[in-house]
Order: structure tokens, then C-alpha cells, then sequence
């Protein structure tokens, strides 16, 4: 999670979370509290981020990180993400179809019903009332009420999705076998967009309605300039399984990995050259 350019977060396995403060040239290792492994998070600044993980746990901070303290999810599916609009509105996905919200901050965490029973392994808000999850066997849901209703959408593709991004209207989706998915209409319609390779692919970020990049097994990561109906290979300079991406803006992005693997990048993924 990197809510701003310097501030951002990572978490794993074993409760791993570590920090950065300084855009990720220097890592610190934060007491989360809890063993369990970490699979997603989020964070709506440089103060608040929530992390879930297996056994319905989640945790947050309030501090950026300082003090770590556990939310009662209410649930003992494991949570494979979560997504916030901002300090207060929450939702988190995870295993037989779960989601979870919250109104204030993750004091109280409520069920809701996504309709499908499926595994869910990614989540994004494009404000406080439209969502999107994505799962196993090309599984799309949405809201547009804070998530009183979900409905599922027909993605056009029954491989596992394991990213989602939300930019208003437009949302795009990445799973296994290099599939990558867009709308341009709030999910009434999906296109499956072409992909350089067929490498699982794992997470998802756009920094505005054009620009954006994707990332997966072997160290891929794609970038695209236009919402993604185009995209390029760009050198990550790592084999490992990458399985989140984030942007602060245009050019300041992470990637992390498997074994540990933090990549960074200042200028949008584009190698310096002379």
C-alpha cells in the first residue's frame, strides 16, 4: 500500500509488515501482532492502513505504523484483500465469497452478502460507494451502494482473477494465464484486452484513465498508456512471482515478491538510458 510518494507499506507472510518513509529507499520492519499470514493491504494515508490475512484476521494502524492493534472481522475465512475510499469506509474479500465492510475505520466489521460462494482475491474502491471484487473462475462483483447489494458481473473469461483497479467508470482485471481484462462502462460490459505473455499476472494499478501497469509470475510487469488497450514488457530486473503493485503517481511505484523481493521505480518503470 502507498497512499503518498514516500509513505507505504508491505505485508506477508507470518505477519510480516514492513515500512518505508522515504519512498522505499530504506525498510523497517513493524510489529503487526499477530503470526497469521498476511495476504493484503491497504492504507487511506499516511497514518491509517488496515492488513487481513488467514483466519479473518485483520489489524490496523492509526500511528503509521508505531502501534499495530487487531479489528474483530467476525469471520474465520481467510482474507485475501482489502481496499479503503478513505479513513473510514472499508471492505475486505476472501475466502466462499466473503466480504466484509466497514463505516468507521474497522471498528466493527460487518458480512455482506456478494452472492457468489466463490474465493475472492481482489478488491477495489472507487469511492465510498462503488466497489469491485474479482475471484477464481472469472468472477466479477460490484456494488453501487457501499455494498447493501452485490451484483456479479459476466466477465467473459473463466480463469482465476486475482487484481482489480477502479478509476470511475473504468476498472481493469488480471489473473492467471496473462488475462487482463477492462471496462469503460462500470463493469456492463468487459473486454478481454491482449497480452504480451501468458505468465499468471497478479495484481493491477492505474494512476489516471490511460496510464497504467500489471504485474505477475517471473518478475512481469506490463505498462500501458492507453487504459490499457496496448501493452509493453518493461525490465524488472527480478524472476521472482511479484504479487502486488502499487503507484503514488506517474512515476513512483513498488512491486513486491516472493522471498522478499521489493522493487522500485521513480520514473513510471522506465529504465534510465543514456
Amino acid at each position: 500500500a502507498m497512499p503518498d510518494v514516500t509513505h507505504a507499506w508491505a505485508a506477508g507472510d507470518g505477519g510480516t509488515v514492513v515500512s518505508t518513509a522515504d519512498g522505499g529507499a530504506t525498510w523497517a520492519v513493524q510489529n503487526s501482532g499477530t503470526v497469521q499470514n498476511l495476504r493484503g493491504i491497504a492504507a487511506a494515508d499516511a497514518a491509517h492502513a488496515w492488513a487481513v490475512g488467514d483466519g479473518g484476521t485483520i489489524v490496523s494502524t492509526a500511528d503509521g505504523g508505531a502501534t499495530w492493534t487487531s479489528q474483530p472481522s467476525n469471520t474465520g475465512h481467510d482474507l485475501f484483500a482489502v481496499a479503503f475510499s478513505d479513513t473510514l469506509h472499508g471492505w475486505a474479500a476472501g475466502a466462499g465469497g466473503t466480504i466484509l465492510s466497514t463505516t468507521d475505520g474497522g471498528v466493527t466489521w460487518v458480512t455482506q452478502s456478494s452472492g457468489v460462494t466463490i474465493d475472492l482475491r481482489g478488491i477495489s474502491a472507487a469511492d465510498a460507494t462503488h466497489v469491485w471484487a474479482v475471484g477464481d473462475g472469472g468472477t466479477i462483483v460490484s456494488t453501487s451502494d457501499g455494498g447493501a447489494g452485490w451484483t456479479k458481473q459476466e466477465s467473459g473469461t473463466t480463469q482465476d482473477l486475482a487484481g482489480v483497479a477502479v478509476r470511475g467508470a473504468l476498472a481493469w482485471a488480471v489473473g492467471a494465464g496473462g488475462t487482463i481484462l477492462g471496462t469503460q462502462d462500470a463493469g456492463r460490459t468487459w473486454s478481454v484486452l491482449a497480452s504480451p505473455n501468458d505468465n499468471d499476472l497478479a495484481a493491477v494499478a492505474f494512476t489516471d484513465g490511460r496510464r497504467g501497469w500489471v504485474a505477475g509470475a517471473a518478475g512481469t510487469i506490463l505498462v500501458s498508456a492507453d487504459a490499457g488497450a496496448t501493452w509493453t514488457v518493461q525490465t524488472s530486473d527480478s524472476e521472482a512471482d511479484l504479487h502486488a503493485l502499487v503507484f503514488a503517481d506517474a512515476h513512483r511505484g513498488l512491486a513486491i515478491g516472493a522471498g522478499g523481493v521489493i522493487l522500485a521505480t521513480a520514473a513510471g518503470g522506465i529504465a534510465d538510458t543514456v
